[in-house]
């Protein structure tokens, strides 16, 4: 049925890369923030370190806000550009890809055995801080799912 007037300010929908999501644990504000594939609920988690890739994790984005793990719904953000801890980090690497360390820090793709890409790093902010484009990434790089 077509619109006969106006519908207001609270539209039903998302706008921009702002979505909502269920937070399956403790969140903080600015952390990098997953789907956990291999749970296989519909939650997020804040980012960890997983070599074996235990958890299937996919980065969805970075939190807004904090969330207690209580099924408490947490705001994250899928677009920009944010600043990441990046310890150890070598002289070149500006346009490679960044990897999950943690859900504050990130590792170089290629480097041991990361294997879940957090975004392009775009520039360095010091010795220890790089900038990570969340929406230059490809969804998953490897896995060890069947799907």
């Amino acid at each position: 049925m077509a619109l006969t007037q106006n519908i207001g300010s609270n539209l039903a929908a998302k706008f921009g890369f702002i979505q909502s999501y269920v937070a399956g644990g403790a969140i903080f504000r600015g952390a990098t923030v997953v789907l956990r594939l291999v749970v296989g609920d519909d939650k997020v988690y804040h980012a960890v370190d997983d070599p074996t890739d235990t958890y299937g994790q996919l980065v969805v984005g970075f939190a807004m806000e904090a969330a207690a793990g209580d099924g408490s719904t947490i705001r994250v953000r899928q677009d920009g550009k944010l600043k990441r801890k990046f310890p150890s980090m070598p002289s070149s690497v500006i346009g490679r890809l960044a990897c999950i360390k943690d859900d504050e820090s990130v590792q170089l793709y290629g480097s041991g055995t990361c294997k879940v890409v957090v975004g392009r790093i775009t520039e360095k902010a010091s010795s220890t801080d790089v900038y990570v484009d969340f929406l230059d990434r490809p969804l998953r790089l490897a896995t060890s799912l069947t799907n």
